[in-house]
Formats: structure tokens, C-alpha cells, sequence
């Protein structure tokens, strides 16, 4: 436990995921999609996040 390593990350550990999300914004954008991304916390009221989409369909009729 007494030796201590320093690791040097030179790229992002995230590249992957921001390649694929950029990938799936530009598909959603070419489509007239538009995606809410929605995260709360445990034990909050998760039916809201079902009852939101509907809202948005109402809204663009």
C-alpha cells in the first residue's frame, strides 16, 4: 500500500461514448426527433418521465 502509481491519461475515456452520441444526435436531428433525456434519483416518482412524451405528442398535434 505504500507505492503510489500515477497514470497519465492521454484521451479522453469518454471518446467512445461521445462518438456514438454525437452519431445518434445527428440521426435523431436528420429525422425531426427530438429526445429528452431524463435522470433522476432513487425512490423519486419515475411515471413522470412516461407521462412526459405524451405531453410533447399533445403539444405537436
Amino acid at each position: 500500500m505504500d507505492d503510489i502509481r500515477v497514470i497519465e491519461v492521454k484521451r479522453s475515456v469518454y471518446e467512445s461514448n461521445d462518438r456514438e452520441a454525437d452519431k445518434l444526435r445527428g440521426e435523431l436531428k436528420e429525422k425531426g426527433i427530438f429526445l429528452l433525456n431524463l435522470m433522476s434519483s432513487p425512490g423519486s416518482v419515475l411515471t413522470a418521465e412516461v407521462r412526459i412524451p405524451t405531453c410533447f405528442r399533445a403539444m405537436n398535434s
